[in-house]
């Protein structure tokens, strides 16, 4: 704050009380700050008195001319403004009737400012009940829609869940139904390899008892050659006794008579 916002501030402060003070020395205390306005006034700039007493355009821009901060400050700068400017005045203030005028200007003005000062408090407080309001109203709407996107997310789970536990049944499936093929087939393997065994070992035995079978057929001592196993031996049935058949016949070249 600047040292001529200060003197303006102590100024209507000390104008309020002495608006309100009923004794007879309050139109000398008066006639004191009216005096100390005047020279306030008449020593400051019109830019920083503008200033001094807070007085901006729309834009938050401080205006230039008293009339143009009149016209576009807000009620409560443009309130102090008139109530500087008025007490500034010091003209025939020893006259009572003057003097009376002066203090029913002021207290037109105080008066004034009080109230824009409560609607401004109020419109304030308003406010700050609507952003609070607004406020409540965003919190639990933004608790629902969390609430319900929960409530989404809890009734989405268990059908997740479930597409898992299905994806997972189907896979269990189709690996057992693999491992059973697997071993199906490993089984028809080893039952194959088994007959097949049990045929070469039935044939290993047949060839077994046919060589046997050819090895009664032969005859001789066991020095003699083996290598005559297969061929039929003759065997003869005349008795060896008999000499004639082993001699050479003759045969006689004379003539019976």
């Amino acid at each position: 704050m600047t040292d001529a916002a200060e003197t303006v501030d102590r100024l209507l402060d000390g104008v309020r009380q002495e608006l309100s003070a009923s004794d007879e020395e309050s139109d000398d205390r008066l006639r004191e700050l009216a005096e100390e306005t005047s020279a306030f006034v008449d020593e400051t700039t019109t830019e920083d008195l503008i200033k001094a007493v807070g007085l901006t355009d729309d834009d938050g821009d401080h205006v230039e001319t008293i009339p143009n901060a009149l016209a576009v400050g807000g009620e409560e700068s443009v309130l102090d403004l008139k109530t500087i400017l008025a007490l500034s005045k010091t003209e025939g203030l020893e006259d009572e009737e003057t003097m009376g005028e002066l203090r029913e200007r002021l207290s037109e003005l105080t008066a004034e400012a009080d109230e824009a000062e409560r609607t401004a408090e109020s419109e304030a407080a308003d406010e700050d009940e609507v952003d609070a309001e607004a406020e409540a109203t965003d919190g639990a709407e933004s608790e629902a829609v969390e609430a319900g996107e929960a409530e989404t997310e809890a009734s989405e789970e268990p059908e997740s869940e479930s597409d898992d536990s299905l994806l997972t049944a189907l896979l269990q499936s189709q690996l057992d139904g693999a491992a059973d093929s697997l071993r199906a087939s490993v089984e028809q393997m080893q039952a194959d390899d088994e007959e097949q065994t049990d045929e070469e070992a039935e044939a290993e035995a047949d060839v077994e008892d046919e060589e046997d079978d050819d090895g009664l057929l032969d005859v001789g001592d066991d020095g003699e050659d083996r290598g005559s196993r297969g061929r039929a031996t003759m065997h003869s049935t005349v008795p060896k006794s008999r000499r004639d058949m082993n001699g050479v016949a003759r045969h006689s070249t004379v003539p019976k008579r």
